[in-house]
């Protein structure tokens, strides 16, 4: 998780409630949370990282297996879910705003109900069982981030009809 844990709009009360449900079954994850410590979510599952900068927080992302992005609130893009694919993660996203245009379900990642710990939980389950999935997905994920979103993609498709020829 790499969000605002204090913004309930992030969602990630959501995302320990579907952990703390997996831990009774299991023990074989952790979360990676980019914030500082907090007491009312401490618990056995949680690996506090730290805020990390925008050079740093990739190579915090290549460390972990997937990306979950379980906001409760519309996001235009989800630049966390696109910075994962560019790091071929899959990405687990709440299906809100953007975030169905960003992550294809079944291919990039999986798109969960917005708020559900269970539906969230059950897709975590998923990826962490499969290890050919997330392979298959975090490539597929990084294959659309080179098609669609790195900077030279972008201002080709998107600016140079609008502005004429791009000088670089």
């Amino acid at each position: 998780f790499a969000g605002l844990v204090d913004e309930a709009m992030k969602g990630f009360s959501g995302l320990f409630e579907a952990c703390r449900q997996l831990w009774c079954g299991r023990q074989d994850f952790e979360l990676l949370v980019t914030s500082d410590p907090r007491a009312e979510w401490d618990a056995p599952f949680v690996r506090w990282i730290g805020w990390q900068s925008q050079t740093e927080l990739p190579n915090a992302i290549r460390g972990a297996d997937v990306l979950v992005f379980p906001t409760i609130a519309q996001e235009a893009l989800g630049r966390t879910a696109v910075e994962a694919m560019g790091c071929g993660k899959p990405v687990i996203a709440s299906r809100l705003g953007g975030l169905p245009w960003v992550v294809e379900d079944e291919t990039t990642g999986l798109i969960v109900t917005p708020g559900d710990p269970m539906d969230l939980a059950e897709k975590m389950t998923r990826l962490m069982d499969d290890r050919s999935l997330r392979q298959r997905m975090g490539r597929a994920g990084r294959e659309q981030f080179e098609a669609e979103f790195l900077w030279n993609v972008i201002l080709e498709k998107h600016y140079q009809p609008l502005f004429g020829k791009l000088v670089y």
